[in-house]
């Protein structure tokens, strides 16, 4: 047990500190936003986000569908098969950068309007994008490679990766934005340059492995490509997802409050998107332990010891960072600068939203379990179920109950439900393997 304790740990701790770090890019957008252009600017990066983000959980789905058939093919001996996923999925990043490139360019006035960007916030938005778009290929690099190295057994790289992109964020905004006084374009410029430095760690990490020595080149891609795609769709929904509901709630923020309580949502999600990106990295953490279990035969009581001792872990940060989110609400409203109107508003909200965040994790590591297993569809259909069908339910009903407040209570209530699902969908799992072994 003891040893399981330190692999467990010796996996989420990188993992875990690396989706911390990668979620400060955002509020480290945000301070020097804040502080530089006002209220417009953040409620613009805000509106603007759902772009880089979705070209990043493309990266990501891509990573960790390579990075579970890549630990699969290992433990089942296939040696020559899993460094094919790798060269593919650097193929599929490729032509994902460049296809992103041009779609967003070309339709990001377009996209900004229909996101609820008007006036200044919509310039402002704009600028943003289009940078964002045009680099659109070192940012999905600096996504997908991370995971990837984390499935090439190289915890400590993956976070050395990703430390050192929002370190180069940091001295690349305050160039950009405090020094050049470059504004939204020296935000989204210091975003894209820090991924460059990720994916250039990265990919002297994947080298050094060996896991891509030349070999003879599988002519069958497709079938690769296929397999890397369905086992990364729902870690992609589980990185966009977030994004989905920042989008909805904009538009719902605007509704209820305006301008200015998109920018109170704006610091809410500041703080509470590092918070999940830390629970979500414990699961990403243990995915590579799951996925090598479920290669090999004979292996329930290891998975047992490891789900437990990562469910532990999860009830226990997800507790912690909830109390500091609580107390430390009428700080966070000083340091990001809102206006005194929405006192009140945001220090609800940040601890209305805190609450949701036990639920989130254990959620989080349920699906991460079930598609490091190779239960791919079950997965899907959890986290697409939420995205698509009650999550905006929520999003769009409490509001009509409880006005602004109703939108603080949406992640809540649809955190809970989400893990009643899974808890189900696990409950049912059981059942059936306990029948079978009776038969």
């Amino acid at each position: 047990m003891k040893n399981t304790k330190k692999e467990v740990l010796r996996n989420c701790i990188p993992a875990m500190v690396c989706m911390v770090i990668s979620g400060l890019n955002t509020i480290i957008d945000g301070l020097f936003i804040g502080r530089n252009i006002g209220e417009d600017g953040l409620a613009a990066i805000n509106i603007a986000w759902p772009v880089p983000a979705f070209i990043i959980a493309s990266g990501i789905g891509i990573g960790v569908g390579c990075g579970i058939n890549y630990v699969s093919a290992l433990g089942k001996k296939h040696e020559k098969e899993a460094k094919e996923f790798l060269k593919n999925a650097f193929v599929f990043l490729a032509c994902a950068g460049i296809l992103y490139s041009v779609i967003f360019e070309m339709t990001a006035p377009y996209l900004m309007k229909m996101l609820g960007a008007e006036g200044k916030v919509h310039t402002l938005a704009v600028q943003y994008t289009r940078i964002i778009a045009a680099a659109a290929l070192l940012q999905i690099f600096g996504a997908g490679l991370v995971p990837i190295v984390r499935n090439l057994n190289m915890p400590i790289q993956a976070m050395a990766a990703t430390i050192s992109g929002v370190c180069s964020n940091f001295v690349f905004n305050t160039i950009f934005i405090f020094v050049l006084q470059m504004g939204m374009r020296g935000a989204a410029l210091g975003t894209v340059l820090s991924q460059l430095v990720t994916s250039v760690i990265a990919s002297v990490s994947i080298k050094k492995s060996g896991a891509l020595s030349r070999e003879d080149v599988d002519e069958k891609r497709s079938g690769y490509i296929k397999k890397i795609f369905l086992g990364g769709i729902a870690s992609f929904g589980i990185s966009l997802l977030p994004t989905w509901v920042l989008a909805l709630t904009n538009y719902q923020c605007l509704s209820y409050g305006g301008s200015r309580t998109v920018a109170c949502y704006a610091v809410i999600s500041y703080l509470v998107y590092p918070a999940q990106n830390m629970l979500t990295g414990i699961a990403d953490g243990v995915q590579p332990l799951f996925s090598m279990c479920a290669a090999k035969e004979n292996m329930e009581k290891k998975e047992k010891q490891i789900k437990g001792v990562v469910t532990r872990l999860v009830v226990c940060v997800s507790i912690l960072v909830m109390l500091l989110l609580f107390a430390a609400a009428p700080v966070f409203h000083k340091v990001f600068s809102l206006s005194s109107e929405n006192y009140e508003p945001f220090v609800q909200g940040l601890r209305i939203t805190a609450i949701s965040l036990l639920f989130y994790g254990l959620n989080r590591l349920s699906i991460t379990i079930m598609n490091g297993k190779g239960q791919h569809q079950e997965a899907s259909i959890i986290i697409y179920g939420e995205a698509i069908i009650y999550t905006p339910f929520f999003l769009f009903v409490l509001p009509k109950l409880f006005l602004v407040t109703g939108i603080w209570i949406e992640p809540v209530a649809a955190a809970v439900l989400t893990e009643a699902v899974c808890a189900i969908g696990q409950l049912r799992k059981s059942e059936k393997y306990e029948y079978t072994k009776a038969g």
